[in-house]
Order: C-alpha cells, then structure tokens, then sequence
C-alpha cells in the first residue's frame, strides 16, 4: 500500500512539473511573438496612411449610403493592412445594408472572434440572426446543450492534461494489480482503475 501511494505521489509530481515546464515554453514563445509583433508593426506604419484613408473612404461612402463602394473599401484596406474587429464590423453593416443578410451574420461573427468585447458587432449579429426567417426554430437537447457547457469550461490544453493525469492514474492502478499480491490492494487497485477509466 506504501509503494502504491509512494507511486501515486510521484506521479502527482512529475504531472506538476510537466505543467510548470510547459507554462514556461509558453511564456518563451509568447516574448519572441510580442518581439515579432513589433517588428511588423514597424512595417505596416507605412501601408496604414494608405489604409486609413481607404477606411475613412468607405466611411463616407457608407455615411452616403453607397454600400457597393464601401464595401469595397473595407474589402481592400483588409487586404492591404490585415483584418481587424472594426473592419469586419463595418463591412457586416456594409453587407447588411445591401440585404446580403448571409455574409454580414458571417462578418459580424468574426469581429467576434477577433474581439469578443465588441458590444456593437455583438447586438447586431442578434439582429440579424432575428432577421433571418429560415432558422430552425427546434433548440438542441438538454444533454447536448450541458456537454457543450462542460466542454466550454475550460481551454483544450487543459483537457489534454487532465485526460493525461487520468490514464496515468490507470496506469498506475492496473500496474498495481497486476504486480501486488495483497488482495486488498489488488481490490482497491480495480476499482480505482475502474473509476478513473
């Protein structure tokens, strides 16, 4: 029983350390990303007065009610300088006011992805999901709607390392039944096994 909690113990550890390794991968590659970032930002500098003026551009054309050309002016200070929560916020609203309900709900969406805080890309992506008239109305399951709220609890990386902890928690109880000879650690060990699996 010893050996089986000396052997737990361990494995705890060596989790942890992994966690604390891979934490600090992630802070080295996030430095020599911000020092890329920086590096471009220097770049476009020049291509942004070349981009403003193609935003303030379809601004105006919008503000005239000139959909088609602002549109096009977002279209192409995107390919110019990048995309951008704003940009694809006033292109959905360009869209939207053409009637092409479709691409301005897509638009509006990725604003959302880029900046999920965006309030005004939100209220309208509602809008125009209310717009649309062949929507299902049928709502999911229950049970789907509660695996989704699970799976949303956490980040990906996080699951990887709790399915991780719990195979080797497996492991480790299966190992311990085959080699021991007890069997009263034989039966803890099955059914730890079995509850962790």
């Amino acid at each position: 029983m010893k050996a089986t909690i000396s052997k737990l113990i361990f494995s705890l550890i060596a989790m942890f350390a992994l966690t604390q390794y891979a934490s600090a991968q992630n802070e080295t590659a996030a430095d020599s990303a911000i020092s890329e970032n920086r590096q471009e930002a220097t770049r476009t500098e020049e291509t942004i007065g070349n981009t403003a003026d193609l935003v303030a551009m379809g601004d105006s054309a919008y503000a005239a009610d000139n959909f088609q050309l602002a549109e096009q002016c977002y279209t192409e200070a995107m390919r110019e300088m990048g995309t951008s929560s704003v940009l694809f916020y006033n292109l959905g609203n360009a869209y939207y006011r053409q009637g092409n309900l479709g691409k301005a709900l897509v638009n509006y969406e990725r604003a959302l992805k880029l900046d999920p805080t965006n309030s005004d890309a939100r209220d309208n992506l509602e809008f125009v999901k209310a717009k649309i008239t062949d929507r299902q109305t049928d709502s999911e399951p229950w049970m789907t709607s509660v695996w989704n709220s699970i799976v949303c609890m956490m980040k990906a990386d996080t699951w990887a390392w709790i399915s991780v902890l719990y195979f080797s928690l497996y492991l480790e109880g299966t190992a311990t039944y085959l080699f021991s000879s007890a069997v009263a650690v034989k039966k803890v060990s099955f059914f730890g096994g079995m509850i962790v699996f």
